[in-house]
């Protein structure tokens, strides 16, 4: 006969065990970071709160595809929709697995997690410099644990990242926030719609409220490691290596911010960081394709000032001039995507003085281009470039 402890000891563990059953269900119907692709129920799960670092590891279990387009939030507006359409002979069976937020390490990391799921033949990678100078951001240690084929880490650590997100108190939150957002969508009445505009006033903020608090996001301008970490450009040659053994194909491109930003980078000191950066870039890219048969890596860069990074924000006016090319001076429209996929894909832009080919024989006249051009461009933002920086300083100075 079991004694009374014993069946004390059941009953409690059934309880636990229809508890944790009961958390798990309300996570998995919920879905915040939809991972476990549980269909949109309206009223219930539709307001979601997805973030894309979490999100997109998971995505990849359930997608086919040969070839990906990576990099931070400035390369969604690159379109796998475009890339069928500019080189339909590649035949290619194309995902946009782009995280915002992500800094260099990460998206080495998310490239080898996909092509441990099924085999890459080629990416098209967008590359910034905030990204080679972040050590982390929103991400934390835990969000590799979504990640398999990471050097050092076992890929066991993706149960327990599952399990983290059936049953973790920040997911359990964020279920709660989202069954609420939910309901509350559900429950407004037929009324006059939304407006989906934003007016002109708004939008120019935008191009002004970034500055200088971007600065304080991004700090570590040396490309330096944290924590006994390797750097972001032993991170980028190490994955040169990785591609060449997996012989897989890199368009590498600098994502084209607005020209301003460079006007940042130079009024901070960080103008030899970013010289420096490309120059290493170029340089590591030639010595990997010079080892090789045929070469497996390109490096294109739209950035510096151009016809499409230098439109105009606001007149001498000082009135906000709608942007054809920018939603803000770090993100590119559409139209730029394409632009480039064209001239990535194809090896000709179908505007003149958008994109260089980088290769460690031009990299320095491009640099020496690159102080010529801003002279010569000065003038063309100057209201924007005044308003931009008569705003209040409250941060020092970044350069390390």
């Amino acid at each position: 006969m079991k004694s009374r402890y014993t069946r004390y000891l059941a009953v409690v563990a059934l309880l636990l065990s229809f508890c944790l059953a009961i958390l798990g269900g309300f996570n998995i119907l919920i879905d915040p970071y939809n991972i476990f692709r549980t269909p949109v129920i309206k009223g219930i799960n539709d307001y979601k709160n997805e973030r894309a670092h979490i999100t997109e590891p998971y995505r990849l279990f359930a997608k086919s595809y040969d070839t990906l387009i990576v990099g931070s939030s400035r390369v969604q507006a690159i379109f796998c929709e475009d890339v069928t359409a500019i080189a339909p002979e590649l035949n290619a069976d194309c995902i946009n697995v782009s995280t915002p937020h992500a800094y260099f390490p990460w998206l080495v990391n998310l490239v080898r997690h996909a092509n441990r799921i099924r085999p890459v033949k080629r990416i098209v990678f967008g590359l910034d410099f905030f990204g080679f100078n972040m050590t982390g951001g929103v991400f934390n240690p835990a969000d590799e644990e979504r990640l398999l084929n990471v050097p050092g880490k076992s890929d066991l650590t993706l149960i327990n990242d599952v399990l983290r997100q059936m049953f973790a108190s920040g997911t359990t939150e964020l279920s709660i926030n989202s069954l609420k957002g939910s309901i509350q969508t559900a429950s407004i009445a037929h009324g006059a719609p939304t407006a989906t505009t934003t007016p002109q006033e708004a939008q120019g903020k935008i191009f002004l409220s970034f500055y200088p608090g971007v600065l304080s996001y991004y700090q570590n301008y040396s490309f330096s490691g944290s924590q006994g970490k390797p750097s972001s450009l032993e991170y980028f040659h190490s994955f040169l290596m990785y591609c060449m053994q997996e012989n897989i194909q890199v368009y590498f491109f600098i994502s084209p911010v607005h020209s301003i930003m460079l006007d940042i980078f130079k009024k901070h000191n960080l103008w030899t960081h970013y010289f420096q950066w490309e120059r290493a870039l170029a340089t590591m890219i030639a010595t990997a394709n010079a080892s090789l048969p045929s070469p497996l890596f390109v490096l294109w860069d739209f950035s510096g000032y151009n016809s499409i990074t230098t439109t105009q924000v606001y007149n001498d006016n000082n009135k906000y001039t709608p942007n054809e090319y920018y939603a803000d001076p770090f993100h590119y429209k559409r139209i730029v995507g394409s632009i480039m996929l064209e001239t990535v894909l194809t090896g000709t832009s179908s505007v003149q003085d958008f994109g260089v080919l980088l290769t460690s024989e031009n990299i320095e006249n491009r640099l020496s281009d690159l102080h010529r051009e801003r002279e010569l461009h000065s003038s063309k933002n100057s209201a924007y470039f005044n308003m931009l920086f008569s705003q209040p300083q409250r941060l020092r100075n970044t350069a390390q």
